[in-house]
């Protein structure tokens, strides 16, 4: 490869697997982290909207 910005460079990366491995893993990742937060925040989405409607029944 040489360092200067060739389309030679992109064609050599984009036909090896470690790329597509590495880009792969990390879409996975991602994925992973943003379902993570999305039922993290519905979850204290939900104990925030139980502990409303409790919060006058509870004295």
């Amino acid at each position: 490869m040489r360092p200067d910005f060739d389309s030679v460079n992109w064609v050599t990366m984009f036909s090896r697997m470690v790329f597509w491995q590495a880009y792969g893993t990390t879409l996975a990742l991602a994925a992973a982290i943003a379902a993570l937060t999305m039922i993290g925040t519905l979850l204290w989405v939900a104990f925030a909207a139980v502990r409303f409607a409790c919060k006058g029944r509870t004295k």
